[in-house]
């Protein structure tokens, strides 16, 4: 990360200390869960982009919460995303990345940060054992390196 990068995460976490909070809890959980062996591994911060879609006019690239298992993008929503237009967003998004073969589950922040951890967890098992997506409309996908 770059010095300015750096200067801008550390502004932000001043600025959003429970967004923090809330990542570090998560993180928590899915560790949890991978030592416990209800998962395999999970990535944060997992950029992916997507070269071409059906559903899209360019090139886009989307930055996965919490990638688990290579097939779940656990992604925790703040308050910022009960407008009407981020709503939409997000729903494009899920449909883009559900035709990819990636199952979406959003989470409310508040679940997290009081620590609804058997829920969760429930949730996150239950979209696991869905079978796999169709996986339709993309042609190119990559994955970037984790960015912890």
């Amino acid at each position: 990360m770059t010095r300015q990068g750096w200067r801008f995460a550390a502004m932000k976490r001043q600025i959003d200390p429970e967004g923090t909070r809330k990542k570090k809890l998560a993180k928590r959980l899915l560790q949890q869960m991978k030592e416990d062996g209800d998962i395999e591994d999970f990535e944060s911060e997992q950029p992916l982009t997507v070269t071409e879609h059906e559903l899209l006019r360019r090139p886009i690239q989307y930055r996965l919460d919490f990638l688990v298992d290579g097939r779940l993008d656990w992604e925790i929503d703040g308050a910022s995303h009960e407008s009407p237009t981020r709503r939409r967003r997000d729903a494009l998004r899920d449909e883009v990345l559900g035709s990819l073969g990636l199952e979406v589950l959003r989470t409310p922040d508040g679940d997290v940060l009081r620590r609804n951890f058997p829920r969760i967890r429930e949730e996150i098992l239950d979209r696991l054992n869905r079978p796999a997506g169709s996986g339709g409309g993309a042609t190119s996908v990559s994955t970037g390196a984790q960015g912890e």
